[in-house]
């Protein structure tokens, strides 16, 4: 069966050379099997050894073609080359002969596996550029809190509440941010995007550092002792790191218990499935966010009318509370207090957006100074019965479920 789909493989790509390194492949294999495997009109060359009538004739087919083969040696643990090397004769992306070494597989309990060898080559060609990411952050934990809130009791602008509601507003904004980028200025950095290992301990680390030190003192020396110290600091590391991914991984579902959520995101994670969200590359930002309001204002707009439509049906309105309301209706807001304002900031979760002129972790601990301004700010809006326009801004990142 399986000489049959390397036949129609062949045939499907018109491929002129495939190399097969298949044990069950011999010289003295049934011919039958040989009919199956090669298509009308190509020949199977079954090589034990590079070196014998059928290797020699291997070699002559490459070079008919314009290719070399390139590797010298035994790849198996019994003595055979079952894996080559081959550029074009006219190719310089070889930079100097390959090299066989021993590999150090291991199987899932890091016990020494494997009966090939690997072969070493160094390549001519551009080493992919590192993925980085520029990033701008603050050094919020060297913020000076006492430092930081005496220059806001001397700000003359967070002591002059007068004036209109979007000028009080606009100054707060600037004299919090301004203040905040004397203390902790923005900074941009870029940064390589790395692999997140939270398994990588200090002891793994120090086995890796052991096994790169056994394994540089093996090139040195090409001695048998140090290729077995490399070979039996390989397998340690090996064992180690299987053994720190495993409780890493146990201790994670451990916490996260019954919260399916929360597994589930592990698991995708661990089966490789971390994708980021595509969105249209032909719409400017704008246009992509009225986009999203758009579907779900129509999304609203839909269910309306569905219920309109019941309405009409059922003579019954569906919207309408079962109840009907005897108490007082609300006609107007009373004015907050400093004491209920602090009450809410401090209650708040410690969380932050863009937007804001100073993060919540730097609010709470400055939130007597900056609580009078806050407090004016906010029944001004209820006085004017209106909300600033910069206080309807927002960061909305929409999560793709599919």
């Amino acid at each position: 069966m399986l000489a049959i789909m390397i036949n129609d493989f062949i045939l499907s790509n018109n491929i002129d050379i495939i190399c097969l390194t298949e044990t069950w492949l011999r010289p003295d294999s049934d011919q039958s099997v040989l009919s199956e495997l090669t298509p009308y009109g190509y020949l199977a060359i079954i090589p034990e050894e590079l070196n014998d009538s059928e290797g020699n004739k291997f070699i002559l087919t490459l070079e008919e073609h314009g290719l070399l083969q390139h590797v010298v040696g035994a790849t198996h643990t019994k003595g055979h080359t079952l894996d080559v090397l081959i550029t074009r004769n006219t190719s310089s992306i070889l930079g100097g002969l390959p090299t066989i070494q021993d590999p150090v597989l291991c199987d899932n309990n890091g016990n020494a596996a494997g009966d090939r060898f690997a072969v070493h080559a160094l390549l001519r060609v551009a080493k992919p550029p590192k993925e980085c990411k520029t990033v701008t952050f603050r050094r919020m934990k060297q913020l000076d809190i006492e430092k930081y809130k005496s220059d806001l009791d001397s700000s003359s602008v967070l002591i002059d509440t007068n004036g209109s509601l979007q000028d009080l507003l606009n100054s707060y904004d600037h004299e919090l941010r301004t203040v905040l980028n004397k203390h902790a200025p923005e900074e941009t950095r870029t940064i390589i995007l790395r692999p997140h290992t939270p398994w990588y301990t200090e002891d793994l680390r120090t086995a890796k550092q052991e096994k790169r030190r056994a394994e540089r003192q093996m090139r040195k020396t090409n001695l048998t002792v140090h290729r077995q110290m490399f070979r039996d600091k390989s397998i340690q590391v090996t064992k180690l790191l299987l053994e720190r991914k495993k409780k890493y991984y146990s201790d994670k579902i451990y916490e996260i218990g019954n919260d399916q959520k929360q597994l589930y995101k592990l698991t995708k994670s661990l089966m490789g499935k971390q994708s980021a969200p595509i969105f249209s590359s032909n719409s400017c930002e704008q246009d992509l966010a009225n986009t999203f309001g758009d579907f779900f204002l129509d999304k609203i707009t839909t269910i309306r009318d569905h219920l309109s439509v019941l309405n009409t049906k059922t003579h019954v309105d569906v919207l309408r509370a079962d109840t009907k309301f005897k108490d007082k209706p609300i006609d107007c807001f009373k004015s907050a207090s400093e004491s209920e304002v602090r009450k809410i900031i401090m209650v708040s979760p410690p969380k932050s957006c863009e937007l804001d002129p100073i993060p919540t972790s730097v609010l709470k601990p400055c939130v007597d100074t900056i609580l009078p301004t806050i407090t004016t700010i906010i029944n001004k809006s209820i006085l004017e019965s209106t909300v600033p326009t910069s206080l309807k801004n927002a960061v909305v990142r929409p999560l793709l479920k599919k």
